[in-house]
């Protein structure tokens, strides 16, 4: 029997303390758990809990989430300071204008650039599938219409059915340049998300 599934919410406290704790986002002289704010990924609803629990009967939370799920998991709340809709980010703009003390968004730069590394990892290292897929034609292609040879699939052509000829020993060679493109790949995306991580710190602020 599978045990059930649990949600975890990521930075927890953290992201409601950083929401709290913003002094150029608050009103002067207002106290600042009694004021609006706005989770604008509502998700399972574990930032949206934890805020209500911290909220003075004054304050008031709107959620966002365009998950139907999350549409229903929030109906579970029964809290007169909260409501949710129905809408993404861009809906963010039907608010009233300064009627906010704090918005809780997502970080997603990062993320984007792990999906486009897992993207063009599973291109490069898929043998079997490049092999069917390819056609397994030894030629370069001229057009995008061509059938192609990847490294890897090269590789395991090579492997099943030649160990004595020139075509074996070139498998280490393309073996090396794999190995290489990857490096060069791993340090770019680590360059990249250093540059993310340093604009997050310069920028990263509840409002």
């Amino acid at each position: 029997m599978n045990a059930p599934w649990n949600h975890t919410t990521v930075l927890l406290s953290e992201a409601a303390d950083a929401l709290f704790n913003d002094p150029d986002a608050h009103v002067s002289g207002v106290d600042p758990l009694a004021q609006t704010y706005v989770d604008a990924t509502f998700g399972r609803g574990g930032h949206s809990r934890l805020i209500l629990s911290r909220l003075k009967p004054q304050g008031r939370l709107i959620a966002f989430d365009k998950d139907p799920e999350a549409i229903q998991e929030a109906a579970r709340i029964q809290d007169a300071r909260f409501s949710i809709r129905h809408a993404g980010f861009r809906d963010l703009a039907d608010l009233p204008p300064q009627s906010a003390a704090g918005v809780l968004l997502p970080r997603s730069g990062r993320g984007l650039v792990v999906a486009m590394v897992l993207g063009f990892g599973r291109a490069v290292g898929d043998t079997l599938v490049a092999l069917m897929v390819a056609g397994n034609a030894p030629v370069i292609p001229h057009t995008l219409l061509d059938s192609i040879r990847t490294l890897t699939a090269h590789i395991a052509l090579v492997v099943a059915t030649d160990s004595q000829d020139q075509a074996y020993y070139s498998i280490f060679a393309a073996g090396l340049l794999l190995f290489l493109i990857m490096a060069l790949l791993t340090l770019l995306v680590r360059t990249i998300g250093g540059r993310f991580g340093q604009g997050g710190k310069r920028h990263e602020r509840a409002f």
